[in-house]
């Protein structure tokens, strides 16, 4: 399953985000139910770069550490551009909850990469989650985050 990209620790880490932000979660549908032309240009760019990526690495014959930094990098970059665009768009609250997410289901090998760290720290910084501004945050177990719980590992299994 490890070779698939399935790893069940960095998805329970995003589903407990939700989980533990459900009124949050729920409020960020309706900002992110259109994708803007900015966040496709986002992707847009990433999945070119990513495929000149794909390319330059067979001919340039990269390691296996440099090919997956350079794939990292790109990750992060889309991250940092997605969530610039959704800051204008959403609200503070919900473009932290999404930068949050993003962050614990960002791959633990690009987490762990030495070459990322000064990176990821600007980018997944706590403060940037704006976990203060979220409505009931502080409640840690609802029936409704229970039913979320339930809902995504249904999801899950589902999927596999």
């Amino acid at each position: 399953m490890e070779r698939s990209g399935y790893d069940h620790e960095i998805l329970t880490a995003g589903i407990d985000v939700l989980c533990h932000n459900v009124n949050e979660y729920l409020r960020s549908l309706k900002c992110f139910k259109e994708t803007s032309s900015e966040t496709k240009r986002c992707q847009s760019t990433i999945a070119t770069n990513l495929r000149e990526l794909e390319d330059g690495g067979r001919r340039q014959q990269m390691s296996t550490y440099q090919y997956e930094t350079a794939k990292c990098q790109l990750k992060v970059q889309l991250m940092e551009c997605d969530i610039g665009v959704w800051k204008n768009k959403c609200s503070d609250s919900v473009a932290g909850l999404k930068n949050e997410f993003e962050c614990n289901v960002l791959p633990s090998s690009c987490k762990n990469n030495r070459n990322l760290q000064n990176s990821l720290q600007q980018t997944c910084a706590i403060q940037k989650f704006a976990r203060q501004l979220r409505s009931g945050s502080s409640k840690r177990f609802s029936l409704t985050s229970v039913m979320m719980t339930i809902l995504s590992a249904s999801i899950v299994l589902l999927v596999l």
